[in-house]
């Protein structure tokens, strides 16, 4: 995948940038593509599927073979010794030959689409995981700043109490405040490291910080350019194969059933002796050709007959099978656009309530700095702004994975999806 510029639109997680990092999502991907065994196997079943279609049907059979004896005689005193070289060669050819040579092509085009999938999946699952870790180092800079907040509300309150301006009421809920963000903050290191210990286990390295913001919205390509990138992805291609694999099955099985089939073969062998007694050496070359009509194709239930029905009937079914993939495929981009929309929508809404809750709270700080609030309000006001930080987070993450999750559907580069 390529990689895409992001701008965070986290001002709270802006104000406090992330310490040095390393690990980009291309070089996760990567990592994770050379320590999956899945992948691995994926690419040697790849590789055996195209190395049947580059044998050569037309190659002759050769047979080389050396063979010696002896045999004596005591009472005449007679004996004998040689050797004896045989060579031959041999092949046939077949009328249904192509048949065979089309299914070792199609079969290697799905085992291309079947590589294409599997890979996919690998990096659906190493996107989430990363996008992860990015989300759970946001959310603990919110926390951290959260409890830098009930601190430094704390550090107000005690100045107060000891100039006797606040009760010890207020005191108390402060230093529960500072010990609830305290225990929020500790969990979330906890979230941290053990989506970093996932992302591990998938890129078989430890990670330390990532590199990669999560993705701001922007203008989409529309639903008709999308619908028609879906057509082109390996799962309609799969589908799509699926539906000539069965006709080619139907046609084999017809030609075989109705035509005359024509098989022709030949056989040369040389062999020779060479004795004690004597040498002898010899030839043999033999050809054969074989015309058959079959007739069982002819009788109403023979095997024959309701092969070909079944296998007429699964073509029909390979059809039906590629319509509801397309449909199901075109119903899982129309889902995951809407999510897009929906979530850039509510962004822009938090953002906007955002802006009202930091305004809130300013006017709220200086209002009990005032003596014109208890400490309960101005906690609450402190308790919104946080979840209001974290919600912005949480669609972030929600923009961000539904947007991949729409190129993995899409088997394309989330540059693409932007216009």
């Amino acid at each position: 995948m390529k990689k895409i510029l992001w701008i965070a639109t986290l001002s709270l997680a802006c104000a406090f940038p992330l310490v040095s990092q390393d690990l980009s999502l291309n070089q996760a991907l990567d990592l994770a593509l050379n320590n999956s065994n899945t992948a691995a196997n994926a690419s040697l079943t790849l590789q055996q599927k195209f190395n049947d279609t580059q044998v050569n049907t037309y190659l002759p059979s050769i047979t080389l073979s050396l063979g010696g004896e002896a045999t004596a005689s005591l009472m005449n005193s007679d004996y004998s010794a040689g050797f004896s070289p045989i060579a031959s060669v041999s092949f046939s050819l077949s009328d249904t030959d192509k048949y065979t040579r089309d299914e070792t092509e199609l079969l290697y085009k799905l085992a291309q689409n079947t590589y294409t999938s599997t890979i996919t999946s690998l990096q659906s699952t190493v996107v989430t995981a990363y996008w992860d870790v990015v989300a759970a180092n946001l959310a603990l800079e919110i926390d951290q700043l959260t409890y830098d907040s009930k601190q430094a509300s704390l550090d107000r309150i005690n100045e107060k109490y000891e100039g006797g301006l606040a009760t010890t009421l207020e005191v108390s809920e402060g230093e529960l405040a500072l010990s609830n963000a305290k225990i929020a903050l500790k969990q979330q290191e906890q979230t941290l490291a053990n989506a970093k210990m996932a992302l591990k286990n998938l890129i078989g390295q430890a990670v330390d910080q990532t590199s990669d913001d999560l993705i701001s919205p922007a203008t989409l390509q529309s639903l008709e350019t999308l619908d028609a990138m879906a057509q082109q992805t390996s799962t309609i291609s799969t589908l799509k194969l699926n539906v000539e694999e069965a006709k080619l099955a139907y046609a084999q099985e017809n030609h075989t059933a109705f035509s005359p089939s024509l098989s022709f073969s030949a056989t040369t062998s040389f062999s020779g002796s060479v004795e004690t007694t004597g040498t002898a050496f010899e030839d043999n070359t033999t050809l054969s050709v074989a015309v058959s009509l079959p007739v069982d194709s002819y009788f109403t239930k023979s095997s024959t007959k309701i092969s070909l029905e079944n296998l007429q009937m699964d073509i029909t079914i390979a059809n039906n099978s590629l319509e509801d993939g397309i449909q199901n495929l075109l119903a899982s981009v129309q889902t995951a656009y809407t999510a897009l929309e929906q979530a850039e929508a509510t962004l822009q809404y938090l953002e906007a309530y955002k802006v009202v809750v930091e305004k809130n709270y300013e006017l709220t700080s200086n209002a009990y700095e005032a003596g014109e609030v208890d400490y309960s309000t101005l906690q609450d006001i402190e308790n919104e702004r946080s979840n209001a930080s974290l919600a912005i987070l949480q669609q972030q993450v929600n923009y961000t994975l539904a947007l991949y999750d729409l190129s993995n559907l899409l088997e394309t580069d989330v540059d693409t999806l932007f216009q």
